[in-house]
């Protein structure tokens, strides 16, 4: 009943709100593509119920399961349950202990300036008392916010080009790894609110310069931070790109300021993000290869899932091998040398993860700036066309196979474009 009770305060919001009212689109249609991108979620629900099955590890469930664990073990501590919902947590042993059973929280082991998965955790936290962690409940609520996002960037785009709605319309609602992976309980819907929101009142701080409107942006660049931090320092980096192209410089004189501008950021900065940059890499390219990782007081340890489930005991943090396991000791999480997981010596556990079924590896940056312009070719054929039509195995593989050759054939305009974009009125 609470669930379809939050259904229609949905729908009315989207045809009464203030950011559904103000989009030119007909209430109707707006209706229409909110009732798909919920059918989108459902679907995106189901796959990862049927067809992975490892319900516990899959994207749309982890961060649910999680903060039923975290409210269950809580048993009604309302000063603990604010305590971890306002990050004050550290000096409180009880709370430490419960968080370090649960699986994405990553108390260990993660460099990231701040941790993403725990803002899933904390939507679905902030919303057990209320519906029980009746999944389909979150994930209304998290595309109805989603959505919004989506409303205050199709804003933006008619003022900016206002002969152009149709192509708006596709571009922010339906592309489909867009709708695809901003309709479930994911990270990716979460940003996609911020983001949208972020982008309006970026122009209505260019074209207004309200208090109001500059507190509201930092409000939603704040959102984007704790969503995904490199998403806001990407769209920090091209806002010199839109105000540069608004002066009355020639195109090339244009050009070669951004050309100096982003080189001396680079050289400058690279000593402090390239080795957080190398750090994810390799994090990334181990965890999608599964296995189990420990630690020792120096070294941190990864060996095959398969091989060491069958010998090892977990005991509090630690876990034991009943017999020698071969492993991988890794510096920093670089590959260093062979060892073994040696019998009856106890080990930090860290986690057991699977391995990914399908992952693209990413070529690994040492942390110098040579290496990383080195690799720069790979990192953008990756992000433009991977997965490519050689790639297709499944038919899943082929719907992001035909988007990334559709977005390639749209960029071909863009460069034979000979004046810049009129981006404000």
């Amino acid at each position: 009943m609470l669930g379809f009770l939050l259904f229609l305060c949905c729908l009315a919001g989207v045809y009464r709100l203030k950011i559904f009212t103000e989009n030119p689109i007909h209430p109707l249609v707006l209706i229409a593509l909110f009732l798909l991108k919920l059918a989108t979620g459902s679907l995106l629900i189901w796959i990862y119920t049927f067809y992975y099955t490892d319900i516990k590890n899959a994207d749309v469930y982890k961060y649910l399961l999680d903060a039923k664990v975290i409210y269950e073990k809580l048993d009604g501590d309302f000063l603990g349950y604010g305590k971890i919902m306002m990050g004050q947590y550290e000096n409180d042993p009880h709370l430490i202990g419960i968080l370090r059973y649960i699986d994405h929280w990553y108390l260990d082991g993660n460099v990231n300036p701040v941790n993403d998965s725990r803002l899933l955790i904390r939507y679905n936290l902030l919303l057990m008392p209320l519906t029980g962690g009746r999944i389909f409940t979150h994930l209304l609520l998290i595309n109805f916010w989603a959505f919004a996002g989506q409303s205050a960037l199709f804003i933006l785009l008619n003022r900016l080009r206002p002969g152009y709605r149709m192509q708006a319309l596709w571009a922010v609602y339906l592309i489909p790894s867009v709708l695809f992976w901003t309709s479930g309980i994911l990270k990716e819907s979460m940003l996609m609110g911020f983001l949208g929101f972020f982008l309006l009142f970026l122009y209505r701080c260019l074209q207004q310069k309200r208090i109001r409107d500059f507190l509201w942006l930092a409000v939603f660049a704040i959102g984007i931070f704790f969503s995904k931090f490199y998403v806001l320092f990407v769209a920090l980096a091209a806002l010199p790109v839109w105000l540069l192209l608004r002066t009355r410089l020639s195109k090339n004189l244009a050009a070669l300021l951004l050309v100096m501008l982003y080189a001396g950021l680079y050289f400058f900065t690279c000593s402090k993000w390239l080795p957080l940059l190398s750090h994810k890499q390799r994090e990334f390219n181990h965890v999608a290869m599964g296995g189990l990782f420990v630690r020792t007081a120096g070294d941190t340890l990864h060996a095959d899932e398969v091989e060491a489930a069958s010998l090892m005991r977990i005991k509090d943090d630690s876990v034991y091998f009943s017999q020698s396991v071969p492993a991988r000791r890794f510096d920093h999480l670089k590959d260093a040398d062979t060892t073994h997981l040696q019998q009856g010596r106890g080990y930090v556990f860290l986690k057991l993860i699977g391995k990914a079924g399908s992952r693209i590896r990413i070529p690994e940056c040492d942390g110098h700036p040579g290496s990383f312009l080195g690799n720069l070719p790979q990192y953008v054929f990756n992000a433009l066309l991977r997965p490519n039509l050689r790639e297709v195995r499944t038919g899943i593989h082929l719907l992001p196979a035909m988007e990334n050759l559709l977005m390639v054939l749209l960029l071909f305009p863009v460069f034979w474009r000979r004046s810049a974009p009129e981006f404000l009125p």
